[in-house]
């Protein structure tokens, strides 16, 4: 998400700054552009990195979908870490309700295009969140 996301400041500044100080907003604005190249560099964000992410990505997520198809959590009858780990990781593609974020209400067409790939498969996150949030 990373990769389309910085390339939108209008949407990435905002959840960056969510509830951090009164300054946040101030700071991320005129520091952006060096935050921006500084997260692609360390965290090596670009487009061959995120194809080959978003593979390893919808790989898991199916495995996961599997899972959660055959057993009401994770690790079987009791809800676990591993359901708040999994739940809380894979939010952003769902945006539940509950999660802590103002999502933005309208998203660009290609992170649309991203999450649509998800679609029907993490309702479980949005279940977990419904349930135990």
């Amino acid at each position: 998400m990373y990769h389309i996301l910085l390339d939108y400041p209008e949407l990435a500044q905002p959840l960056f700054s969510q509830d951090g100080p009164w300054y946040a907003p101030v700071y991320l604005k005129l520091a952006y552009p060096k935050l921006e190249a500084k997260m692609r560099s360390f965290m090596n964000i670009n487009e061959q990195t995120a194809a080959s992410s978003l593979t390893e990505l919808l790989t898991t997520v199916d495995s996961l979908q599997q899972r959660y198809a055959e057993n009401e959590y994770m690790l079987g009858e009791r809800f676990s870490r591993a359901d708040i780990t999994a739940a809380a990781l894979f939010a952003p593609l769902v945006m539940p309700e509950g999660y802590g974020v103002d999502w933005p209400r309208q998203l660009p067409d290609r992170l649309n295009e991203l999450l649509a790939q998800f679609d029907g498969k993490l309702d479980w996150v949005n279940r977990l969140y419904s349930e135990r949030r």
